[in-house]
């Protein structure tokens, strides 16, 4: 029974770290968005929400969401998540989105969820 509990207190400790983990700014550079601070930097402009603004739909649910606008040119761009000093990423290799041109708003969501 002491086994038990013990693997279940490893257990909620190890949820609750990962879900604090996740729990900072994101972000999805690329080289799609430009901004102030060049391609591939996590800046205000591509920076992911939970706080019920900026296209996310609910507060404080784990779902980080952002509507960015490129102004780069037409074509196909990569891009992760990432948080603000690129020691997690998603993926582990580049996905990446085709533009039409500066201007198109494109919308990310990202579920921090376990």
């Amino acid at each position: 029974m002491k086994r038990i509990i013990g693997v279940l207190l490893t257990s909620l400790t190890l949820i609750a770290f990962a879900s604090l983990a996740y729990a900072q700014p994101w972000y999805a550079p690329g080289d799609y968005y430009a901004g102030p601070g060049g391609t591939w930097t996590q800046q205000t402009g591509n920076q992911l929400y939970d706080d019920g603004t900026n296209g996310d739909v609910t507060g404080g649910d784990g779902i980080y969401t952002a509507t960015i606008t490129s102004d780069q040119a037409a074509g196909r761009h990569e891009y992760k998540i990432a948080n603000s000093d690129w020691s997690v990423s998603f993926p582990g290799c580049n996905s990446w989105v085709h533009t039409t041109g500066s201007g198109d708003a494109i919308q990310f969501t990202f579920d921090t969820n376990v």
